[in-house]
């Protein structure tokens, strides 16, 4: 896991500053990061912001590990209100999935085996010719299960961002 992966991967800009809608995702994505801190995650990759043209579909292989509860957590600028993200194993197995109509869809989940994983997002709900896209990581060390069955395992990271857009709708549009 790299706790120094968020201080020292911000992505880097050709004019060497992020314009108004990188900012504003990684804002968003800073958000996410101290929600997650308060349940026990950490950043364990690089974040990633990339312009999505509408209709299209962004890939990414991330290595994930055993031994990790990982949260994959996408956002998009205010030009979107809906992202859906997409997890697959190495062997193209869908292993979780957020189509929920939301900007921060939530995808949770623990490797069996460690190996490459694709993440994949679309942003049904982007009303500009490209909206600025964003995914972070996040894990925590995977607990011990004491008796509980392996794949009813707690989920933490969905509740703890739902909790989050609740508060932000509640106060204010970011």
């Amino acid at each position: 896991m790299c706790a120094a992966c968020w201080l020292l991967a911000a992505p880097l800009y050709a004019s060497g500053a992020p314009d108004r809608y990188e900012a504003e995702v990684l804002l968003q994505l800073e958000r996410v990061r101290v929600a997650l801190g308060k349940a026990g995650y950490a950043p364990s990759h690089s974040p990633l912001v990339e312009k999505l043209a509408r209709g299209a579909r962004l890939s990414h292989a991330v290595a994930l590990e055993t031994g990790f509860d990982y949260a994959v957590v996408s956002v998009c600028d205010s030009d979107c209100d809906d992202v859906d993200i997409w997890v697959s194993d190495e062997n193209g197995n869908n292993v979780g999935t957020d189509q929920s109509e939301d900007d921060v869809p939530v995808v949770a989940l623990t490797p069996v085996w460690s190996g490459q994983f694709t993440i994949a997002l679309t942003a049904p709900g982007c009303r500009a010719v490209r909206c600025t896209v964003g995914i972070g990581f996040f894990a925590q060390p995977t607990a011990p299960d004491e008796g509980r069955n392996a794949g009813l395992r707690d989920q933490t990271a969905p509740k703890t961002i739902a909790v989050m857009n609740a508060n932000a709708a509640a106060s204010a549009k970011y």
